[in-house]
């Protein structure tokens, strides 16, 4: 993709940013010297960017937001930096942050500089150690995450969310996907809002916690990745997510998130909760991720973010709702 003036895009970027650092670090010989998409490219754009400069070569990983859309949500990626030094000045597993630039000011882009953690992911860990191995240490990460002090999640993230108030804000993202399976959904809702716990442990939400977003090395989780939609809520959310992502490789679909073969209730002791009490999180986190999947498929077909993956996991929303409401009515015995 070129511009206007018939510059290659990725160029652009690369010359804009090397000015920006080469400034905010008082380098003037500081050189970008590549700029190559990193990653899934599931989760917004990143680029791993090498850097030359009088500490000497060095890899970044450059996440930017997209030009043209408001910067809130998923596309403020200054507040992705800004959650991520928060976390990572109390010792927990994230990327260090280098720099920030929060408006679009980079190339029409806001952008965050990260460190590049060099880690396995779940399948090389899978391979070597075991499935459980993975669940062990990914459950592990997540109880160092929610140590994160209440005072610092309310200064970087506001006030907390109740258990519905986040479900709902799910469910009203699945009704604006015009999904065929919204009915079923709202079936799905309405019980959960009734039978919503009471006196849940609130903290840190990453919101997207599931093994494709986790580095491991030497048995532990050494980075947490994708913080778009971090939250201040209910802390067993992130235990729902973790948990459907290994209720999805019953689908047979395209699983990013991470087929890791463990038994919810599995899970469940792993992070010290009853079974029970972890269930309601586990229905709601599949009601969220079918709202994902069939919102994503929408803008896909409307040419607003191409990415065909959604095209395969159409039948996956079905399969999420229906998992849901079995665990509604009969709780975690059979998964």
């Amino acid at each position: 993709m070129a511009t206007g003036n018939g510059v290659p895009e990725v160029e652009r970027i690369r010359a804009s940013l090397e000015a920006w650092l080469g400034g905010l670090w008082d380098e003037s010989t500081l050189r970008v010297t590549s700029l190559e998409p990193f990653g899934s490219g599931h989760s917004g754009a990143t680029h791993l960017a090498t850097v030359q400069s009088a500490r000497g070569s060095e890899e970044f990983v450059v996440r930017t937001s997209v030009p043209g859309v408001k910067l809130s949500g998923p596309n403020d990626v200054g507040r992705q930096g800004r959650v991520m030094a928060a976390l990572w000045s109390e010792g927990a597993p994230v990327p260090r942050v280098h720099a920030i630039e929060p408006d679009a000011a980079i190339a029409d882009r806001a952008v965050v500089v990260l460190e590049r953690v060099v880690g396995d992911d779940w399948c090389t860990v899978a391979d070597s150690e075991g499935h459980r191995a993975v669940g062990e240490a990914a459950v592990r990460g997540l109880q160092r995450l929610r140590e994160t002090p209440s005072d610092l999640l309310s200064a970087i993230l506001g006030t907390a969310e109740s258990p519905t108030e986040e479900l709902a804000r799910w469910f009203g993202l699945l009704e604006r996907s015009e999904s065929e399976s919204a009915g079923k959904a709202k079936r799905v809702f309405d019980r959960l809002v009734d039978d919503e716990p009471s006196n849940t442990p609130q903290g840190l939400v990453h919101g997207d916690f599931h093994y494709g977003n986790l580095l491991f090395r030497g048995g532990e989780v050494v980075a947490v990745l994708d913080w778009e939609i971090a939250s201040h809520g209910p802390s067993l959310s992130d235990l729902g997510a973790l948990a459907v992502a290994s209720l999805r490789r019953r689908y047979g679909d395209p699983n990013p998130t991470g087929d890791v073969d463990i038994r919810l209730d599995e899970l469940a002791a792993l992070y010290g909760v009853d079974h029970n009490d972890a269930a309601w999180f586990i229905a709601a986190a599949c009601v969220k991720y079918a709202a994902i999947i069939a919102y994503n498929l929408r803008l896909h077909r409307s040419g607003r973010k191409h990415d065909p993956i959604y095209e395969a996991l159409v039948g996956t929303v079905p399969c999420l709702l229906d998992d849901a409401s079995d665990i509604v009515e009969h709780g975690l015995s059979d998964l």
